[in-house]
């Protein structure tokens, strides 16, 4: 649910901004427990997303466990106009026990919310109540380490009874010729050798990969599709979405992926000896990473390039080397076309 004073000073005004009066913020809940959304008066102005903590015990993509990313955007485009509002997660009670499936996806919500409480401190604090936070650096040192990719064919063909994304990302790596998406964008914005799929961005503890010292979700946890610069500077990652799938839980799963990978590739995160031939060695190597947003449309409080939310998060991002884009195309699977304006 969320106050009067939270649906008039919040949500009216971006809805404004964005000429689009539909657009709300997720307001549903489990067993009875649900987010409340409200402001608080003061000098400066509080939103606030009061939330329970189980309701973060979910996959990041989907709209509750996604709230603290709403919370974030409405206050970047409130912030734009001038006003400076500050942004308040409060959650409400305890974190999940451990050897839980749950505790892996809180681990995963708990390091976007002191990701976001960092790059964002001007504006943005969580209150973590019953479920106190690790110290941020220690999440990344004491052995921690990502799973490794496992073998795939990068040139399987387009399949039949697969989800809309699985048809989409093998189509993705499929060609090199013209008319194919590796050129295509490679015309448009970057010189990559070829096109792979699922990089894993699974998080271990011990430096061991294993259920055992496993943090967050471990075997589905990867970026779709990736490649490297043919002068090996650069990464670029694709997190892919179909036609019709645009919730907000993209930004927050790719801002994810970027910031581990990030870690990673700064050396916070092993494993820390690589061959040559290992995936992760090509983000080991880079100076840059880039995480493009693929879809035909992205969520209306994402925006463009150019609008506050992802400028923000790139400005954050800065002293990284890493950054989000987004990437439009338009048609379905197999005739699909990488939009330039993006």
């Amino acid at each position: 649910m969320h106050s009067d004073s939270f649906h008039e000073l919040v949500l009216e005004p971006v809805r404004e901004l964005l000429t689009r009066p539909r657009i709300e913020v997720p307001r549903g809940g489990r067993d009875g427990q649900a987010p409340i959304w409200s402001v608080e008066p003061g000098s400066p102005p509080r939103m606030v997303l009061d939330i329970p903590t189980r309701l973060l015990c979910e996959n990041m993509q989907e709209d509750l466990p996604a709230a603290p990313a709403f919370l974030l955007c409405l206050a970047l485009w409130q912030r734009s106009t001038g006003t400076a509002w500050q942004a308040v997660v409060r959650l409400r009670g305890p974190a999940p026990a451990q050897g839980t499936r749950e505790i892996l996806h809180w681990n995963r919500s708990r390091i976007l919310l002191e990701a976001y409480a960092s790059l964002f401190r001007d504006f943005y604090r969580v209150e973590w109540g019953d479920s106190p936070p690790t110290q941020a650096p220690a999440m990344f040192e004491h052995g921690m380490c990502l799973n490794q990719a496992v073998d795939e064919d990068a040139r399987t063909a387009p399949g039949r009874g697969l989800k809309p994304e699985d048809t989409l990302e093998r189509f993705f790596i499929s060609g090199e010729g013209p008319g194919s998406l590796l050129h295509q964008f490679n015309a448009h914005f970057g010189n990559v050798v070829c096109l792979k799929r699922q990089l894993p961005v699974g998080l271990f503890h011990s430096g061991k990969v294993s259920r055992a010292t496993q943090l967050t979700p471990g075997q589905k946890s990867a970026v779709d599709v990736w490649g490297v610069s043919a002068d090996e500077n650069s990464v670029h990652l694709f997190e892919l979405k179909a036609k019709g799938n645009v919730a907000l839980g993209m930004l927050a799963e790719a801002f994810y992926y970027l910031w581990i990978l990030s870690h990673f590739r700064m050396g916070h995160i092993g494993p820390h000896a690589l061959s040559e031939e290992q995936p992760l060695a090509a983000v080991r190597k880079a100076r840059q990473l880039t995480l493009w947003l693929t879809a035909p449309a992205l969520h209306p409080l994402i925006g463009d390039a150019k609008g506050p939310v992802l400028r923000a998060f790139n400005s954050a991002l800065q002293q990284t080397s890493a950054e989000l884009r987004p990437l439009l195309f338009r048609g379905e699977v197999p005739d699909v076309t990488l939009l330039a304006s993006t």
